[in-house]
């Protein structure tokens, strides 16, 4: 079976004219599916400046 390639999401408030918003950050490729769970749970946990995030594997 062929290695998963794992990716994450992550979103932040951003300044924006008309207010803030929240906006897509720059896609990050993960060693595997635990870096990119172990991400997430920082995310949720509230241990990171994001306020959201998606797992994608592919």
């Amino acid at each position: 079976m062929a290695a998963e390639t794992v990716l994450i999401q992550t979103y932040s408030r951003q300044p924006m004219p008309w207010g803030e918003c929240v906006w897509p950050d720059r896609p990050r490729v993960c060693g595997g599916e635990t870096e990119g769970y172990d991400a997430i749970f920082q995310v949720k946990a509230g241990l990171s400046a994001a306020v959201g995030a998606h797992v994608f594997c592919a």
